[in-house]
Order: structure tokens, then sequence, then C-alpha cells
């Protein structure tokens, strides 16, 4: 209850305490059990206690426990728009509705009432109140009706819903293209140039280079050699002249994405951010981008140059440019003098006569005649403007100039590939906007993700890189490479499949299922596995829980385990609760260009001296840490799954539990270690014959489309529908119900 001191809760709740030790200890779960037990287990009042005396004695012992009715008062008393609600009722309706369609893209009008309610009354809000601003917020045009399924009207917001339409306009328009179709003899050069790749992985290379559209998707469970796929991929557009770039959802995994496929790479906000200047418009089936007069001016903008030669008024001048990128557009194409040219920077000679200051015609930015254009090679008659006076005063002087510039690196055209990792993370809104941007500039845009088997979902409202595979060129990788063992690949199959028991059986026979009583002794038995294994090295041991107060926990007994093994060094630095060693591993919870670090890098720190800490990264850089001014940093012995995504270690330790546990995270922590899978687990947490810890681990709530959201409620609506028809043929009491009164009868004799 908010406002209450969680200790006078927990004082005050001893028959719901009784109620679940009584079920932990039957080993019961659910509502049902729950319900047979507390009808079981209570007892007779043995006389009628004034509610006077009943008064007097609840406030001892809330004033024992420090909480007075002066206390009480000032929680149900609170002016509802003042401390206690952070926002008015109305705009606290508008932010519950956007948080529910965030998780599952539909919201009824009872959830939507039942949510807001939860959250407005205990601040004060009346239930009708609560009615009528769900009722006013459910009218506006913020919120649009997303369809019925049985009786009930479900509800969805109208930037969403207008965001899947773009999107589906956009795919539609991109299967037609085919200036991104590269011939066949690049396609047999790179298999050639690879000869490790697999079948499925050649396949893929062919889809994504040599079938047309402009966007194309890769897809495949984790571990199956996307990466590898991609980097064959970025080397046949290489080869053909195409400017490749990366992007994706997180600065840590474009980071990665830049190391792996040696592409610029950056965030997709980074990368929508980066070019404010150009305009979007839409206009009916073409796309177009307009770039505004001052973006255009800086495009423009070249060189200073040199002067080389001066006699009298004539001057003769170097001008440096980039090197012939266009030359693949040419007559040179595919030809070694052309990748000459491609790569090396070169320059034009401009003869001139000196500007006059004064005069009645004005410098001009554009050639007055182009006399021809071949590969990216023009020669240009420009117009000096006079620089006499007199009779002579309009006469201006002609001149040539051979241009041979390349296009700005920062600039996407149709001659731009770009690359996005972990594209099932990337929510509806995001992936309309990028996709717009891609569109408008003409570039192909290659989507790599899970696929059927997602991973960590979108923190926004929904998912449609599925859609978008089912309706473009792709490919999907079923073979995993990243696991050594055939055991551990299959285990991370069957937790990507939604078949837990399996998983956790393969774990139990080789030794790698561990269970304790509390979730205290699970976690000494964690530190106790990883100090015998992975202490002297503990890059190769990753440990990974599932919340921030279990990692805290974790890091510091691994640290504790270094320090008495004498792997860490004397000297401390602080920061926050926690003083770093030389030794220890780091990560970074924030970036700071000065450093060159980003949120999620992590390392170990080689050196101490003062308050400078000096870091060596896992991607073979080294970071000064001025601690005095930089704290964004933990122990990065243990880490959380979701900064986990996108990492590939030799070794993995689980820490299940007690929340956070579901199909998606499962999935993601057993696929990250190459070489073995630890898991470990608490009692309660897991269950008799760990049934409880397979439900929790089969549990699935991916985010997709609003007509996806609408399918899962019809198909959930069909199962209550059958459940209750089965149930109408069956006694008023099954057999499972019965036999759960039976034991908690013959428990409470």
């Amino acid at each position: 209850m908010e406002g209450v001191d969680p200790r006078v809760c927990e004082f005050f709740s001893t028959r719901s305490k009784e109620i679940r030790a009584t079920m932990d200890e039957l080993g019961l779960v659910g509502s049902k059990a729950a319900e047979a037990v507390t009808l079981a287990t209570r007892h007779a009042k043995e006389s009628a206690i004034p509610r006077e005396q009943l008064f007097e004695k609840w406030q001892y012992d809330g004033r024992l426990m420090g909480w007075s009715r002066h206390d009480a008062e000032k929680v149900l008393h609170r002016d509802p728009f003042q401390a206690g609600m952070e926002v008015p009722l109305p705009r606290m309706a508008e932010e519950v509705f956007e948080k529910l369609v965030d998780n599952t893209s539909v919201v009824s009008k009872k959830e939507f009432l039942t949510r807001l309610a939860t959250r407005a009354v205990v601040h004060g809000a009346s239930l009708q109140q609560v009615k009528e601003a769900v009722d006013k917020e459910l009218a506006s045009e913020r919120v649009v009706v997303a369809g019925l399924v049985g009786t009930e009207m479900y509800f969805t917001r109208s930037d969403l819903q207008q965001a899947e339409a773009s999107l589906a306009q956009l795919i539609k328009q991109a299967q037609g293209t085919r200036h991104h179709v590269l011939s066949r003899d690049i396609y047999r050069k790179v298999i050639r140039d690879n000869p490790n790749l697999t079948d499925e992985q050649k396949q893929a290379v062919m889809t994504l280079t040599r079938r047309k559209g402009s966007v194309a998707c890769l897809t495949g469970i984790a571990g199956s050699g996307k990466t590898t796929t991609n980097e064959v991929v970025k080397q046949a557009y290489v080869a053909a002249g195409y400017t490749v770039m990366g992007a994706a959802p997180t600065n840590q995994v474009a980071r990665a994405m830049e190391d792996s496929l040696g592409v610029p790479s950056s965030s997709i906000h980074a990368f929508l951010n980066r070019d404010k200047g150009r305009e979007i418009q839409q206009q009916g089936k073409k796309l177009v981008w307009k770039v505004d007069s001052e973006t255009m001016d800086s495009i423009r903008k070249e060189l200073p140059s040199t002067t080389i030669l001066k006699v009298g008024p004539l001057r003769i001048e170097a001008q440096s440019t980039r090197p012939l990128a266009g030359l693949h557009d040419g007559i040179f194409r595919k030809t070694r003098i052309a990748k000459l040219l491609a790569n090396t920077s070169w320059g034009h000679l401009k003869v001139s006569l000196p500007k006059r200051q004064r005069g009645p015609v004005a410098p001009k930015d554009k050639p007055w005649r182009t006399l021809f254009s071949m590969a990216g090679v023009r020669l240009e008659v420009w117009k000096h403007p006079p620089c006499w006076k007199g009779p002579m005063s309009r006469i201006q002087v002609p001149y040539l100039k051979l241009n041979a510039k390349a296009k700005d690196p920062a600039l996407i055209d149709k001659k731009t590939v770009i690359f996005v990792d972990e594209a099932g993370m990337v929510d509806t809104k995001l992936m309309k906007d990028f996709l717009l941007r891609a569109a408008a500039s003409g570039a192909k845009v290659i989507l790599t993700g899970d696929g059927r088997y997602p991973q960590l979902q979108p923190v926004q409202a929904g998912n449609y890189f599925r859609e978008i595979a089912r309706q473009t060129p792709s490919m999907e990788l079923k073979e995993i490479r990243r696991q050594k063992s055939e055991e551990d690949r299959k285990v991370v199959t069957t937790l990507a499949s939604g078949q837990a028991e399996k998983a956790i059986e393969s774990l139990i026979q080789r030794g790698r299922y561990y269970e304790a009583p509390t979730k205290e002794e699970t976690a000494e038995k964690l530190i106790q596995v990883w100090a015998e294994k992975y202490r002297e090295n503990p890059k190769s041991g990753l440990i990974v829980a599932a919340t921030n107060q279990w990692n805290d926990h974790l890091n510091k007994a691994a640290q504790e385990v270094r320090l008495k093994s004498g792997l860490l060094g004397p000297e401390t630095v602080p920061v926050g609760d926690t003083h770093f060693r030389t030794g220890d591993r780091v990560l970074f919870t924030g970036k700071s260009k000065d450093i060159g670090v980003i949120k999620g890098d992590s390392g170990t720190v080689t050196a101490i001296r003062g308050s400078l800490l000096t870091v060596q990264l896992d991607t073979n850089k080294t970071a000064k840490v001025p601690t005095a001014s930089f704290q964004d940093l933990r122990l990065g012995y243990s880490i959380t799954t979701h900064r986990s995504q996108g990492a590939t270690v030799d070794n993995v330790l689980i820490m299940a539990g007690p929340t956070w546990i579901n199909r998606e995270l499962s999935y993601v922590q057993a696929s990250r270690a190459r070489n073995e899978i630890h898991l470990f687990c608490d009692e309660k947490t897991a269950g008799i014959d760990q049934k409880n810890l397979i439900r929790r681990m089969n549990r699935t709530a991916p985010k997709g489309t609003i007509q996806d959201a609408m399918e899962t409620h019809r198909t959930r609506v069909d199962s209550h529908e059958n459940k209750r028809e089965e149930q109408r043929k069956q006694p008023p009491l099954d057999r499972t119900h019965e036999e759960q009164q039976r034991i908690v009868r013959k428990h409470s004799r």
C-alpha cells in the first residue's frame, strides 16, 4: 500500500502469511488451491471481542511499529493532486493507457479501468472520477478502436495504428526496386572468398544480394551465424561500389556491430537525429528527400585551395577532393582503374582571374556548361565575374574546371546499404521513422533479428519486424554454430521453442543444474561454482541475474573471492558504495565521449593512480576513467539479462528468478555461452520437480502488430470457452480440485 511502511503491512498480514506457509508446505500453487487452503485453515472465533478493544490493540501494535493514527490520517486524507498523485487524473489516464499499449498493443476498457483505479484510488480519487477519466480518454483522438473479441471491445493508440499503416505502404513500395541487385559475378566471387560458409548461409547471401527489393531480412536462432553471413553480404556490396553502414536499437549493439562488420555504426536514434536538416515528404507512391538550402550549402562546401602559380592577374589553384567513389556508375565499372581511382584522393586545377570586389554580375555557384560527364568525372565551363572597369565591366571570362567529387559519406542514397542488427528490439514507430528515412533516399536496408524465436522485446509499443520478414525477401538460419556441444545446442533450441522441461532435464543429467533451499543459499552455491571454475579468468565465466539488486550482491561476493585469492591489487578507488581494485571487472552504465566509452561497455581495471582508473576494454581499447567526475560504472562480474543481449561469452552462470522469468529471457540467458551453461534456482521458485520453474520459463508474451495482439486475445477467449464447455460436461467438482480439498482437510486435522 503506497504511503504505508512495508514492515507495518507485513506485521498485520498474519493470516496471509499462514495461508502461504501452508501452501508451501503442501506444495500447492494457484488461486483454486489458495481458496481451498483459506477455507480449510479458517479458525473459529472463540469469543466475540468488542470492536473498541480491537481498535485499541491495533493502535497499540501500530505505535510499537512506529505507525500512529496521525500517519494513517495523512495517507487517507491527502490531496490527490499534490505529492501523492504525480499528475492530475486526466494526465494519469493518458499515461496509464499509453503504458498498457506499450506492453500489449491493445487494451480493453475493463483492463484500463482496473489499472487506472489501482493507481488513482489510493491517492484519493473516487471510483466515479476514475470511470469518467476512462470514458474521456477512450473518446479522445489519441485512441482508436482495434476490434471486438467476443463481447469485449479493444482499443489502441492512433499513432501506433498510423505507424503500422505507413510501414505496410513502405514495404509494398520497396518490393519492386531492382537497383540493389548485384551481378552473379560478384556473388560467385564472395562465395569463393569465404569457403567456410554453410549451404544455408550461401542461400542467405543469394537472397540478400540477388533478390529485388529495397528491404530484406535475415532471421535465425541465436548463434546461427547471422553476423558471419552479414560480413559476406557487406563484402559483396563493397565490391560493387556501395557505401555500407550500420544501425542498431542501442549504442552497445551498434558498438558490437561496428567491431564485427567493420562499418561505421550508430544507434537508430542517432542516425535519425544526424540529418535534421533533411525533411521527408511522401508524395503518392514516390518518396523524395528534400534538402534545405542551409544543408545544401554545407554539402557543396569545397575544401580550401592552394595557389601553385600566379602570373599577374592569372591564378592557377590546386583543390583537393575526395576519392572518386562515383566511378562505379560509369564506364570504368568493375575495372582495376576504377578501384585505384575510387580509393585515391585526387584533385583538380582551377585557372582563374581575381574576382572584382564590386561588379554588376554576381558569382555563380553552378557551372555555365557541362561539356561531358563520364564515370563520375565532369568537365565544366565556369564564368568568372568581370574584373575590369569601363566598357569591359560586363565581360565574364570563361574557364574550364575538371570536377571529380565523391559523395559525402554522411549522406545516403541509392548506392547505400544499411545493416540493422537486433531488429526485433525496434518498436513500431521507430521502425517506421527509420524505414521512411531510408526509403526517401533510395537506400537498401537489411534487417537482422531472431524472427521465429524472439529474444528481448521493444520497450515501446509494437514489433513490426516479423511482419516485415513475412512480406520481404528473407532467409532463416536454423543451424546453431555458437555452442560447441550438441547437448547445449538442444538446450538453447528447447528453451526458445517453449520446451523448458527438456532443457532442465539435460542440465540435470550433466550436473549443471543447482538447487538450494533459499535464494541466499542459491547465490552462495553460484559463487562457489564460479570460484572453482572461473575466478582466475572472470571474463570467461559471466554471471547473469534478473535484477540489479541480486547483481550487486553477486558482484560483491565475486570480488571478495578474488580478493581472498590474491587476484586483486591493494589499491582501491571508491565509487559510491563500491571500492574498485586492480583486476576487477567493471561495467559502464553511462557514456562519455571524452573517455571513449558507451553504456554497456565492459572491461578490466589494469591500473589505479589516485582517483584515475585505467580500464582495458573488451574491445581491446584503453580508457582512462577519472572517477572524481565520472561515476557511471559498477562491478561487472554479474550483469542483467538485458545487458547481456548481443554478447557472446565462453561460459554463463544463470541465477533464475525470483522474478523476470519467461521464455524470451531464459532463451537470451542460455544462448550467450559457447561452452557451458549453468542454471541455479531456489526451491521455492523451482517448485516440486522444477514444475513451477518450467511453467514460468515456458510462459511467453512477444510483442507484435495490432492484428497479432487481437489474434492472441481471440485464441485466449476460444481456449476459455473450450474449458468452460469441458467443465459443463464434468461433475461439479473435478478430481484435481477434489484431491486438493482432501489433502488440505487431512492436514488441518
